[in-house]
């Protein structure tokens, strides 16, 4: 009986320069692209390449909740700015007279 050879996984090496800072910037702005970019290089051999899908998903991480806390900031400014007029010393009221 013939023996079948497994096909090994290929090796990827980590991007380099321009790409990887684009794949970082990339990874902050989108938690999507960030966790993409981690599958693909986490589980690979190459130390490199490791090092690169672990440092996109916590750039990924960071920037979730970067926008995360942005939101929260922006909801709590808009409720306490809610009741102030639009400029100071005139009164609004609804409609057009």
């Amino acid at each position: 009986m013939k023996k079948i050879k497994k096909k090994e996984a290929p090796v990827l090496k980590s991007p380099e320069n321009i790409l990887r800072a684009a794949a970082y910037v990339f990874s902050f702005l989108n938690p999507v692209i960030g966790f993409i970019i981690c599958v693909v290089f986490y589980p690979q051999q190459n130390k490199d390449a490791s090092d690169f899908g672990k440092n996109c998903i916590i750039l990924s991480l960071i920037g979730l909740a970067l926008g995360i806390f942005v939101f929260i900031g922006m909801l709590v400014s808009g409720v306490m700015f809610m009741d102030m007029p639009a400029l100071p010393g005139i009164e609004t009221g609804e409609g057009y007279y």
